[in-house]
């Protein structure tokens, strides 16, 4: 095993943290996930243990494939609902679930919302929501959402609704009609940003009440885009052209000021980017256009996975990443790397926090380092929502301590 030490300044506090763990090279397997199907939406829980995936049967009418779940990373799936799903959005521990499905006579634009509290065990129609959706995004505790209406395929116009009660009831927001086509959330859903088919990004920091157009970002057909937890850092994909169109128009956009200044990076214009995913801190990226392609830094350089995947999805701290790939099936990459482990001091506490890993890692602690001496801190981690971190709190002792994080 690898391990990585820290050395750490704290008032009333010496010693260091260690992270200890396995690391692996990444491999990409298919997943017993149904096939001969068109995934519309691919999404995953924070740690990556919960997948959600929406498909049809390529047609746009009828009842297709639906809805797929996974509870053990993509090991086995269940079907959970049958009609066609175009869009799927989930809460972070993946219990909260929302997805834009269509209705009788299930030709565009009839499409509704169903509503799941128990990870698509059961599943509750909601009427009262506008028809005609587009995309639907989730806070991480599940309680606000955001979607376009308007199915997107088809690029048809509409408004952005926004809820605040999971999903129940839903209130039109000031945002233009327009061809809504893609939208990101923050974690606590105060931030998002919008994707107007041939128009600029459009953002809002109070949860969608107002929305503010960013002019700095060029008129694009858009097609994708995603956000870190915190709002801060988004990244978006342009299709090459409108309605097929080889224009140049295409590629990837990053955003490190929550949208208001874009910079194109070194993907190819000349490629009809379809789809983008963000780990919790902006710095895994994941893009799809003439293949997948994955950034470690934010969007600064780019290497070529070797799979092919139009819908994405990522784990938190972007160590599970998942493909899936029409007709064909779902496919999964995972490797366990370390996470980044911060520690803050207080007037009595450590507090110690990492963004919450799709590998099992446990918080230990040892009086020194030149034995093996190593005890679980026996906390259990607290989940925060609003940033997608556990959390522990320990009481410093007059004595130096150590700490690491261990995977199994």
């Amino acid at each position: 095993m690898k391990t990585k030490l820290f050395p750490l300044a704290l008032a009333a506090f010496s010693g260091l943290i260690a992270v200890d763990n396995q690391a692996s090279a990444q491999a990409w397997m298919l997943t017993s996930a149904p096939t001969n199907v068109v995934w519309y939406s691919v999404v995953s829980s924070a740690d990556g243990k919960t997948l959600i995936a929406g498909s049809s049967l390529g047609l746009g009418i009828g009842q297709g494939n639906g809805i797929d779940i996974s509870t053990d990373s993509g090991a086995t799936w269940i079907h959970a609902f049958s009609n066609d799903c175009f869009s799927v959005a989930s809460s972070a521990d993946g219990t909260e679930l929302a997805a834009v499905v269509a209705i009788p006579p299930y030709f565009p634009p009839f499409s509704s919302i169903v509503l799941s509290t128990n990870s698509g065990a059961s599943w509750t129609t909601n009427w009262l929501a506008p028809y005609s959706q587009g995309v639907v995004a989730s806070s991480a505790d599940g309680t606000k959402m955001a979607m376009t209406v308007g199915l997107s395929a088809y690029y048809t116009s509409g408004r952005i609704y926004v809820s605040t009660n999971s999903g129940i009831t839903w209130t039109q927001t000031s945002a233009p009609y327009g061809a809504w086509i893609a939208i990101a959330s923050s974690a606590n859903g105060t931030k998002l940003a919008a994707l107007n088919f041939g128009g600029c990004v459009f953002t809002s920091t109070n949860s969608g009440i107002t929305w503010v157009p960013q002019t700095n970002s060029t008129r694009k057909p858009w097609s994708s885009i995603a956000s870190s937890a915190d709002g801060v850092k988004l990244v978006a994909s342009a299709a090459n052209g409108y309605f097929g169109i080889n224009s140049g128009y295409g590629g990837i956009f990053t955003s490190a000021d929550s949208g208001v200044t874009w910079t194109q990076t070194s993907l190819s214009t000349n490629v009809s980017w379809d789809s983008v995913v963000s780990s919790a801190d902006g710095a895994k990226l994941m893009a799809f256009g003439n293949g997948v392609f994955i950034s470690t830094n934010s969007g600064e350089t780019w290497a070529q996975a070797n799979v092919l995947g139009s819908r994405l999805a990522m784990s938190a701290d972007g160590n599970q990443l998942v493909a899936g790939q029409n007709v064909e099936g779902i496919y999964i990459s995972k490797a366990i790397l370390a996470p980044s482990i911060s520690v803050k001091s207080s007037s009595k506490n450590l507090n110690f926090s990492w963004v919450i890993p799709s590998t099992n890692f446990a918080l230990q602690e040892n009086c020194d380092l030149t034995t093996s001496n190593w005890i679980d801190v026996n906390i259990i981690p607290t989940f925060n929502f609003t940033n997608l971190q556990y959390e522990v709190m320990v009481l410093p002792t007059n004595s130096q301590n150590f700490y690491r994080l261990k995977s199994p």
